[in-house]
C-alpha cells in the first residue's frame, strides 16, 4: 500500500500547485499613486526649504554688500583712492592697478562720483564657484546692482561683483554708469 505524505502540502502531491491570485503579487496601483505623491511631496520640501535658506541669505548680506558698495563710492568721491582700493579683493589687486582708479577721480570721468549721495542694492545673486581661470573670483561671490543717487535727484545705476576673503566682502570689479547730464 501507498503511504500518502502528510503536512501542509499533502493535498496537492501528484497535483499542479493551486492558482496564487494575481493581486497578491502585483502592487496595488493605490500603493503607487501614495509613492509617486510622496516623492512629489518631498521634492516640494526640499526646494522650499533651499529657495528659504536662500533667501535668507541674501537677505543678511544685503546691508552688508550695499555697505561696501556705499563706503567705495563715499572713498572715490573724496578722491581717497588708497581707501577704495584696499576694498579690493587680492586677485582683483593683482589684475587692476590703484592708478587706475587713480585716473578715475581726474577730468571728466570724476563725474561717475561727484555728487554722490547714496548707493542702494536692488539685486543679488550669490553664487559659489571654483573656476579654472584664476582671475575669477573664487569661492562664495555676489553680483550686485543697484542704484546710485546723486545731488539734483540724479540717478546712476552700479554693477559690482563682490567675493568673500577671509569673511568680509570685497570688490572684485565694479561698473557705474550715470546720465548724461552729469558730464559737463
Amino acid at each position: 500500500m501507498e503511504e500518502k505524505p502528510t503536512g501542509k502540502f499533502a493535498d496537492f502531491v501528484g497535483q499542479a500547485p493551486p492558482d496564487i491570485p494575481r493581486g497578491s503579487r502585483s502592487i496595488p496601483w493605490k500603493a503607487l499613486i501614495l509613492t509617486f505623491l510622496g516623492l512629489v511631496l518631498l521634492c516640494f520640501l526640499v526646494t522650499s526649504l533651499t529657495l528659504l535658506y536662500v533667501d535668507r541669505s541674501i537677505a543678511r548680506e544685503q546691508p552688508v554688500i550695499e555697505e561696501v558698495a556705499n563706503e567705495f563710492m563715499r572713498a572715490m568721491a573724496a578722491r581717497d583712492t588708497t581707501t577704495a582700493y584696499a576694498m579690493f579683493s587680492q586677485r582683483a589687486q593683482r589684475q587692476v592697478p590703484k592708478d587706475a582708479l587713480d585716473k578715475l577721480v581726474q577730468g571728466r570721468q570724476y563725474a561717475l562720483f561727484d555728487g554722490f549721495q547714496k548707493a542702494e542694492v536692488t539685486g543679488i545673486k550669490l553664487s559659489r564657484g571654483i573656476f579654472t581661470n584664476p582671475n575669477l573670483p573664487q569661492g562664495v561671490f555676489a553680483v550686485a546692482t543697484g542704484v546710485v543717487h546723486y545731488e539734483n535727484d540724479l540717478t546712476g545705476q552700479f554693477n559690482m561683483v563682490l567675493e568673500k576673503e577671509e569673511g568680509r566682502w570685497r570688490i572684485h570689479n565694479f561698473h557705474v554708469t550715470v546720465p548724461v547730464e552729469k558730464f559737463p
